[in-house]
């Protein structure tokens, strides 16, 4: 959530709009943009996960790759292939991970 401005993963209240995230598609693309519902902005990956304004940067593109038939994911940033990451109470990407790490899959809920 961005419930204080900064980007975190920590517990959020019902109906927080900085915890509801929408994955929308790119258009002419395979990728998607990573939006914020309440600030209107957009999961970027640069040297750190971070927030951005710009949804046609590349390092706000996502690519999704379902890992079982139960919405599960690894999300990949577009430009360098890098998985997002929640480690140590932050988000992160890294090329870097155990291919058994619970820590780089996501569900997605429709």
């Amino acid at each position: 959530n961005n419930q204080d401005g900064a980007l975190h993963c920590s517990p959020a209240e019902n109906g927080w709009w900085s915890a509801d995230w929408e994955i929308l598609p790119v258009p002419g693309s395979g990728s998607f943009v990573i939006r914020n519902r309440w600030k209107n902005n957009y999961l970027c990956s640069c040297t750190q996960v971070t927030l951005c304004d710009n949804s046609g940067t590349a390092a706000a593109h996502w690519i999704l790759e379902e890992v079982s038939g139960n919405s599960t994911y690894i999300i990949r940033n577009e430009t360098d292939r890098a998985r997002l990451i929640f480690r140590n109470g932050q988000l992160t990407c890294s090329n870097s991970y155990n291919s058994n790490d619970t820590q780089s899959t996501w569900i997605i809920e429709k």
